[in-house]
């Protein structure tokens, strides 16, 4: 039986599972988010701090010198072995047949991602990016697998906390780091290397604080300050960020948050005709908004092309049609490779990548992962509003929120498993723990909307 983490435990054998229960969570989500962390700033302090201590003890000859990647290597083996003993020891999800055939989508892309090393264009880089993948993946599973939904929403939660308050510190204190002086000029960055990565993480952060203040009225006074003031704050920074990927899927996902709190409430007074009308008014605001594209984006100051993306994956065809089946390798090595002078001559805008998680899924793994990856999403999708519709309450919304976060930044940002993790990381957490919930038969039971905050 999964142990309820979250529970004090009086002998040593259960505070030794706890504790690297916990070391497994730190280390997943280090892995899932230390590419795109803006060292330029965190080095620097590291080393300053070390030196001190070494003055300190009067050590001046040593030589400290941090090499994360081969830090990153360490902590994903500890994560990996960790996760495959403990899950083996304790876990009895994995030991039954329905949990393994409805991983296969899952395990597969697990299998391509490694294997097309065999294939890559840079074997080392995609045995790297797929190793980190596959670990994270392994770290996401326990997660969802062993830790209460109230444990996992309040670790995303501190995430959020910390990612929003370093990024105004550096930005407060480092502001020629912390705010772009290329490319965007003046687009804050904070704790993150570059605009589109901040704003996607502060857009998670602001859903987290949304999600918090939703359930205002059962909350104590100094939790509904806390998350109304945080919305404030991560809202004012995603807009510095200039990001529209990010303030979109912001918008689009909140919506999705107020259609559930709705649905909470009168969902069940919802008839057959009800949906048919509103599938038919849906379809025809999608064909409204395709064939009006051209001023909707010059309402929202963009355009059609999505900021020339459009004409990029028109000019990305030709090369994957050299490599339809398996791609050019996991991992982005398209873009490393003799290819990218080839392409630059045609799309001579210098892209260095796809820009789009979809597209760079069919680059690097070809039609047959792209299938793979389409497969899980749509598991994700229907266990996401599987799990919603049957709970019918304001917590079981998190994991369909988070679903369509991911989907709509993957369509113009890079962040479905390749350069980082974490977008990755909340799918696969929504996987493994509603599979849970379905394999103990407790989809259809009532689960409390308690959840513990950060401030008690």
């Amino acid at each position: 039986m999964s142990m309820d983490v979250g529970k004090p435990k009086e002998n040593s054998t259960s505070k030794l599972y706890t504790l690297v229960s916990y070391l497994i969570v730190i280390f997943t989500l280090f892995i899932a988010i230390w590419r795109i962390l803006l060292w330029e700033i965190i080095n620097p302090f590291l080393y300053a701090n070390i030196h001190r201590v070494i003055d300190l003890f009067g050590l001046h000859a040593m030589n400290i010198e941090i090499g994360w990647t081969q830090i990153v290597w360490a902590i994903s083996y500890f994560v990996a072995i960790a996760v495959l003993i403990m899950l083996g020891i304790k876990n009895k999800q994995i030991r039954q047949k329905k949990f393994w055939l409805l991983s296969i989508p899952l395990l597969a892309i697990l299998v391509i991602s490694l294997s097309s090393q065999f294939w890559s264009l840079i074997p080392p880089s995609t045995l790297k990016r797929a190793w980190f993948l596959f670990a994270v993946t392994l770290g996401g599973i326990f997660i969802g697998l062993e830790f209460r939904r109230s444990r996992i929403i309040l670790i995303f939660e501190i995430l959020a906390i910390v990612s929003v308050v370093l990024s105004y510190v550096f930005v407060v204190i480092y502001p020629m780091q912390g705010i772009m002086t290329f490319d965007t000029p003046g687009a804050w960055r904070g704790l993150f290397n570059y605009k589109s990565f901040s704003g996607v993480m502060i857009a998670f952060a602001s859903l987290m604080f949304l999600f918090r203040l939703a359930n205002f009225k059962n909350e104590k006074w100094s939790v509904r300050v806390y998350s109304f003031l945080f919305l404030l704050i991560s809202l004012y920074f995603l807009y510095r960020t200039k990001n529209a990927t990010a303030l979109g899927s912001f918008t689009l996902s909140a919506g999705v948050l107020a259609l559930g709190l709705l649905f909470i409430k009168w969902g069940q007074r919802l008839k057959p005709i009800h949906w048919w009308i509103i599938g038919v008014v849906s379809i025809v605001v999608l064909i409204l908004s395709w064939v009006g594209k051209d001023a909707l984006f010059d309402l929202l100051g963009r355009s059609a092309s999505l900021t020339g993306r459009v004409p990029l994956w028109m000019a990305l065809i030709p090369f994957i049609k050299l490599r339809l089946w398996f791609g050019f390798g996991f991992g982005e090595v398209f873009w490393f490779s003799e290819y990218l002078e080839v392409f630059w001559k045609i799309a001579p805008w210098k892209a260095a990548l796809a820009h789009s998680g979809f597209i760079e899924t069919i680059l690097g793994t070809g039609i047959v992962g792209f299938l793979f990856w389409f497969s899980f999403l749509v598991e994700v999708a229907i266990l996401s509003l599987r799990y919603f519709f049957l709970q019918r309450n304001l917590y079981s919304l998190i994991f369909l929120i988070w679903f369509v976060h991911v989907i709509l930044i993957n369509i113009t940002e890079n962040l479905l498993g390749t350069f980082e993790i974490f977008n990755w990381l909340l799918l696969v957490v929504s996987f493994a723990y509603i599979l849970r919930e379905q394999l103990d038969g407790k989809l259809s039971s009532t689960i409390s909307a308690t959840v513990p905050s950060p401030l008690g």
